[in-house]
């Protein structure tokens, strides 16, 4: 394990499971990063970084009826996001991780607004349709054509 992951305020008795965690997932995680970001030094920093956030609360991510592998996911979008907001990028509501992701790359302005919207910031069909000031099942047919896009550069 990258030795920075261990913080000041980590205590003793979490570096068993942070260890366990990433051992576990680290290198998956990481290669979800990496898709995200297309740069590996940065990735591994967000790595760090990600870990760093997970000493915190490493074991409210391994309770019973928890998706670990799910909510390391959203930690790192969430991080992912807060970088991206302080670098200026745009996009709906202030966020477009778009341009770093090779799938999105593919889409239209249109498809990369709603599966930003849905995917990154989690938000509902209602409230994209709202926010775009369209109607829900056109929303639903732009996502579609987004997974077409993806599903068509794999």
């Amino acid at each position: 394990m990258d030795q920075r992951i261990i913080s000041s305020d980590t205590t003793a008795g979490s570096i068993p499971l942070i260890r366990s965690l990433y051992d576990r997932y680290g290198h998956a995680l990481l290669g979800y990063i990496t898709e995200v970001v297309q740069d590996a030094a940065k990735a591994e920093y967000y790595l760090v970084e990600i870990f760093k956030q997970i000493s915190r609360y490493a074991d409210e991510l391994t309770g019973p009826g928890v998706n670990t592998w799910v909510q390391l996911q959203a930690i790192a979008r969430n991080t992912l996001r807060k970088d991206s907001e302080q670098l200026g990028s745009a996009g709906v509501a202030g966020t477009d991780l778009a341009k770093f992701n090779k799938y999105t790359r593919a889409m239209n302005q249109e498809q990369k607004l709603v599966f930003n919207g849905v995917y990154y910031q989690h938000k509902s069909i209602t409230i994209l349709a709202k926010e775009l000031n369209r109607d829900e099942s056109a929303v639903k047919r732009i996502l579609k054509e987004a997974f077409n896009v993806i599903r068509n550069e794999q």
